[in-house]
């Protein structure tokens, strides 16, 4: 992850955020960066949060997503956890894939307070026989 933070770093405009929420707990993720070759100080156009208590938390839970109020966001990026050697690989992408879909919930459920309710259209499309 250190390296795509990096990457992401010559890709966006300065005063960028990236928020990092995680299982990981906090007093261990300056360690954590700094071993793996990434010192959030040193960014240029990007500001590392991740220090904060509302981000840390089970991936899959619901009400502690909440707290970091994804529908504030402009864009959300969920990677596979692959910390936990003993996991297999579809472990990761299954709570990746919970973890997604309870953030566009938390999203959708915020839009229609905030906007009303959407009525989706389905459109059949002609049969081509």
């Amino acid at each position: 992850m250190d390296d795509m933070i990096d990457v992401l770093d010559d890709f966006v405009c300065k005063g960028s955020e990236l928020w990092l929420y995680s299982e990981v707990p906090i007093t261990m993720r300056d360690d954590l960066l700094l071993k793996g070759g990434l010192d959030p100080s040193k960014l240029k156009n990007l500001r590392l949060v991740y220090k904060e208590d509302c981000l840390h938390g089970e991936l899959t839970d619901r009400y502690a997503l909440q707290r970091v109020n994804p529908e504030s966001f402009s864009t959300i990026l969920i990677l596979a956890d692959e910390s936990d050697a003993v996991s297999a690989m579809t472990d990761a992408d299954s709570r990746a894939l919970a973890t997604l879909l309870l953030v566009r919930d938390i999203q959708s459920q915020h839009s229609r307070a905030e906007h009303g309710s959407l009525s989706p259209e389905l459109i059949q499309r002609a049969s081509s026989e």
